[in-house]
């Protein structure tokens, strides 16, 4: 009967029970994470950015907390030797989002990663547009802290 079963939600493209108890505790965990973050120092809210990237397979090419005209992190794709950029900002709004777009001129960098945990809800509802300057906020950081195992040092850093 069990396998009668299974076959049938397979058949239907129907997630089994257990999928969904986990999809759910994911998204409960995901929800209390983006809380989590906003509850960091700044600093510790830039390296966890950092460790992120890192954690994704880019090097660190500027120093984490150095002093930087435009950008907070310099990364470099090991794989293709692309440059990125990154801006990282507990709070930001739109205006902060289109000054930065409009200073980045590339300049060797392939791309900017504006990266906020806290935006305006004017800034949260910005609908991406293909760019060389993307915008990471507080539900896609959240998943990324999840998926690459970055809750531990999260709890360790908010405790």
């Amino acid at each position: 009967m069990r396998a009668k079963t299974t076959l049938m939600r397979l058949i239907n493209d129907e997630a089994s029970p257990q999928y969904q108890n986990i999809a759910e505790a994911r998204k409960h965990l995901s929800e209390s994470v983006i809380d989590g973050i906003k509850r960091l120092h700044w600093k510790d809210f830039e390296l966890l950015v950092d460790l992120i990237f890192r954690a994704s397979g880019w090097r660190r090419l500027s120093m984490l907390g150095e002093t930087m005209k435009f950008a907070d992190l310099e990364l470099e794709d090991p794989i293709t030797h692309d440059k990125y950029q990154v801006q990282i900002k507990s709070r930001a709004n739109l205006a902060d989002f289109e000054t930065y777009s409009n200073q980045f001129h590339g300049r060797g960098f392939r791309k900017l990663y504006f990266v906020v945990h806290s935006p305006t809800e004017e800034l949260a509802g910005i609908q991406p547009s293909p760019s060389n300057v993307e915008l990471i906020l507080g539900e896609r950081l959240a998943a990324m802290t999840v998926e690459l195992g970055l809750v531990d040092w999260l709890m360790q850093h908010i405790k």
